[in-house]
């Protein structure tokens, strides 16, 4: 490449980044009041010098950029592949944690004292009766007014399955209940 003096290369970027530098201006003015060989070739020297180290950065800026690109994709790729058994909803060890949770809370409910919300006798005896999941659910239904939705999600059954015991729970309750009434009343 050789440097030839045109209008074109003047108005150039590239010629005029070359122009920033110092000692390519003093080249370069040299050349224009004294044309001779020798401030050719130093000034042509200059130049290619100058043009190869822009082509090489060019060539390195894109590099960096597809090569980070490129980089930036395999890592997402990688990701994606290799997600966090965490991160998926419905992971065995989601589930057991759920279960985990859902037991500890079930474990939390206690009761309590049947004698602050129970004033019949005979009511007392007939819940003590039922199993302890049965008198949970009495207590949360009855004692703190949770709703079926609420019950359900502690216990971690639906919706349906928290009414139908509930419901199966009062007959339970009636039949038991319904019979120690009448083998109280004939005591007297």
């Amino acid at each position: 490449m050789s440097f030839h003096f045109n209008f074109e290369m003047l108005n150039s970027s590239l010629f005029k980044n070359f122009l920033k530098n110092q000692n390519n201006n003093k080249l370069f003015t040299d050349y224009l009041c004294n044309s001779t060989d020798e401030n050719k070739d130093l000034l042509d020297k200059a130049f290619k010098k100058y043009v190869k180290k822009a082509i090489a950065v060019s060539y390195l800026k894109k590099v960096f950029h597809y090569e980070s690109r490129r980089f930036d994709k395999n890592i997402r790729k990688k990701d994606n592949k290799e997600l966090l058994i965490l991160d998926e909803l419905n992971s065995p060890i989601i589930a057991s944690l759920k279960d985990i949770e859902a037991e500890n809370k079930l474990n939390q409910i206690e009761v309590g004292n049947r004698n602050g919300f129970i004033t019949n006798q005979l009511l007392g005896k007939a819940i003590y009766t039922l199993s302890e999941r049965q008198q949970k659910i009495l207590y949360l239904y009855y004692v703190l007014n949770l709703s079926d939705i609420e019950i359900a999600a502690i216990f971690d059954v639906s919706q349906q399955a928290i009414s139908k015991s509930r419901k199966h729970i009062i007959s339970k309750l009636k039949r038991v209940y319904d019979g120690r009434q009448f083998n109280e009343d004939k005591k007297f």
